[in-house]
């Protein structure tokens, strides 16, 4: 077996080391609700940091393999608005970032994501208390696109609009990397540790976290894409002989996948944002 073979993923639970044991400085729990799987993953420190190849911080993944079914989809979004509610805490103001090109499927995840969000930040005091919304979360939103797109870091554009309105949090949302092909669409990470968007395929640009912004990030997202040599490498036991050129994969129903995920998500971000709002409400609201 090739040990210095990368797995390629973006999801903290398919580390491989936590297969085995859970490393000092990790914690780890596994609980089920209504037949939707929630582990949370929490690094503690800079030597379970090392172990896991992934900052300190908390990481918490919801699995379910019909998640994005109808009847499941409505099981999930609660739990999901739950586990939001606890990263986002009291924050007021918040930028919703959608990350990704919006004209490639498996990656049109953050885009389609933040067309579905409620901005309210422009909402002025005598508009908000005319329409019964007074006290709501101050909410922007934005889909950079992607540096082959716009020549400019998705980084530059998030810290140019926060430096100028000085939100208390960003959220961002992005397709990643899995490792297995049945996590593709049917897993959902969400993290307070910030991304580096494009990791997970090799195209890494630079980090969104508070680290590098200075402002609280979290960052969730779905699988949508596996490696070629990953599948090859857990099949086979061994990475490719030689080196070869990468090749992700994504199924065949991935216009449905992120068309029925970006709906589960941005409702849930809404919810999240707006406990005061119905789901039908908010709906009403963001068309």
């Amino acid at each position: 077996m090739n040990l210095n073979f990368k797995i390629r993923t973006d999801l903290a639970l398919e580390s491989k080391i936590l297969e085995n044991e859970i490393p000092s400085g990790v914690q780890q729990t596994v609980e089920n609700i209504q037949n939707v799987k929630i582990i949370k993953t929490k690094i503690a420190n800079e030597h379970g940091s090392k172990a896991l190849g992934r900052p300190v911080g908390k990481y918490v993944a919801l699995e379910h393999f019909q998640m994005l079914l109808p009847e499941n989809a409505d099981v999930v979004r609660p739990i999901l608005v739950n586990e939001l509610k606890k990263m986002i805490a009291n924050k007021k103001s918040v930028l919703v970032v959608g990350l990704g090109n919006k004209n490639i499927s498996p990656d049109a995840l953050g885009p389609m994501v933040a067309d579905k969000i409620m901005a309210t930040r422009h909402f002025k005091d005598t508009l908000a208390k005319s329409l019964g919304l007074s006290g709501l979360s101050a909410v922007s939103v934005i889909a950079p696109g992607v540096l082959g797109q716009t020549g400019v870091e998705v980084f530059e554009i998030i810290k140019a609009i926060s430096k100028e309105i000085k939100p208390d949090l960003i959220l961002t949302v992005d397709a990643l990397a899995a490792r297995s092909t049945q996590r593709l669409g049917t897993t959902i990470q969400i993290t307070n540790t910030g991304i580096s968007p494009g990791s997970g395929v090799q195209n890494k640009r630079a980090e969104i976290s508070q680290k590098t912004l200075d402002i609280p990030v979290i960052a969730m997202g779905i699988p949508t894409v596996v490696d070629m040599e990953t599948i090859i490498h857990e099949m086979c036991e061994n990475a490719p002989p030689e080196p070869s050129k990468s090749m992700m994969v994504t199924p065949r129903d991935i216009d449905q996948i992120i068309s029925r995920s970006s709906a589960l998500i941005a409702s849930a971000i809404n919810q999240a944002l707006f406990p005061s709002l119905s789901l039908e409400e908010i709906q009403a609201l963001a068309e």
